[in-house]
């Protein structure tokens, strides 16, 4: 089922805001009235517009999925909205020539959020929320997802960016590999936390999320899935949920800096970080793309994060991408602080892919890294200090 939310943040009055499908086939009108009792929603319905009704509009569960299971009245008059301070959900039910189409009405207190429907005819569509604690504000797409690995967000024509996102708090996820789409660019994976609003480092035309476990695998989600987009500005803002990623599989850089104060590499594949060393750190030399990583923008089940650590003795990284030596030092460690996953790799080679060798320097306690065969060849021949402690990993072509 494909959500598209159209968001309007109209606060009612006694002139009627309109919501029209079809160039006016069908069409809600709704409107607030003080009442001595207090103020009073209501709603109209004209053409081919009918409302969810169990003898008047009735107010639908966030997340309840709205489809031809619901009974369905039309109000040629303004007819009263149960009104609830807290955010209300409202079915709808409209004939266009394609065939009859489903959504909601989001309304909060005397705001008309916005409205959310189907885009294709006779499609169910799960009724979502709108989270008013965070600015700009956060407009929450709710589906229902079987055994999806991938879930991909698009902004609509028109729309503004997104800008932030805040990705679901569910069992067996550790954490997100968000990528953002800008124009035909994708950018490399970007770790968020569940249930945390996360400010893009850039607006974005498309956001892909990837949930991964505790040890950076892809997790499989099933039931219903709620994730939280904000836009860069107001307006007419609003994304579809496309539930598969579009994207091909891909390579993303990462980076490589020589560390001249004590010999060793450091690898990043977030361009933000590169950009602050680079303006920050005049001991760490640029050395361009040193390898590829595998990209999340489709699931790749070859694909294994490579674990970084901190070392708070002399400011150097460590990498790994095992997870029982990333278990050891973590509780053998204290010097070492886990940062996270620090990119992909593949697993096992595939064609086209360069070993990553890693050496222990036997004089410092670091390590160094490499893919080119021919400076892997020099350090064995001329450095005694380095002990080669095999493939660390296989980088992938770009």
């Amino acid at each position: 089922m494909a959500n598209h939310f159209e968001l309007l943040n109209v606060e009612l009055s006694s002139a009627p805001t309109v919501i029209s499908f079809g160039g006016g086939i069908a069409e809600y009108s709704f409107a607030l009235f003080d009442t001595l009792s207090g103020p009073e929603l209501t709603v109209a319905t004209s053409g081919t517009a009918a409302i969810a009704s169990a003898g008047g509009p009735v107010e639908l569960a966030s997340g309840a999925i709205v489809d031809s299971g619901e009974s369905y009245s039309t109000y040629p008059s303004p007819e009263p909205i149960p009104y609830s301070p807290g955010v209300e959900e409202l079915g709808l039910a409209y004939s266009l020539p394609d065939g009859v189409h489903y959504g909601y009405a989001e309304l909060s207190g005397t705001t008309l959020v916005g409205y959310g429907t189907d885009e294709q005819p006779s499609g169910p569509i799960a009724a979502g929320f709108v989270d008013f604690g965070t600015q700009p504000g956060l407009t929450f797409y709710q589906d229902d997802v079987l055994g999806d690995t991938v879930l991909e967000f698009n902004a609509d024509p028109g729309s503004p960016l997104i800008s932030t996102v805040e990705a679901p708090v569910f069992d067996g996820v550790s954490s997100y590999a968000v990528q953002t789409e800008v124009g035909s660019d994708w950018s490399a994976p970007l770790i968020v936390q569940p249930g945390a609003a996360t400010v893009l480092p850039t607006p974005a035309d498309g956001v892909v999320f990837e949930p991964l476990d505790a040890d950076g695998n892809p997790v499989a989600l099933s039931g219903n899935v709620a994730i939280g987009l904000g836009f860069a500005s107001g307006g007419q803002a609003g994304a579809t949920f496309a539930e598969q990623a579009s994207i091909t599989p891909a390579t993303v850089g990462v980076y490589r800096f020589f560390d001249t104060v004590d010999g060793t590499h450091f690898f990043t594949a977030d361009a933000s970080e590169r950009d602050h060393l680079l303006a920050t750190r005049p001991d760490l030399t640029f050395e361009g793309v040193g390898i590829n990583a595998v990209s999340l923008s489709a699931a790749d089940p070859n694909a294994e994060a490579v674990y970084r650590f901190f070392s708070t003795t002399d400011g150097t990284h460590f990498f790994t991408s095992s997870t029982t030596e990333r278990d050891s030092v973590e509780a053998t460690r204290p010097d070492l602080t886990y940062e996270g996953v620090g990119f992909y790799e593949d697993r096992t080679q595939q064609p086209g892919d360069s070993a990553v060798y890693r050496f222990f320097d036997t004089v410092h306690g670091t390590h160094l890294y490499t893919s080119d065969e021919s400076e892997r060849a020099s350090i064995l021949q001329s450095r005694p200090d380095l002990t080669l402690e095999g493939v660390g990993f296989y980088a992938p072509h770009g």
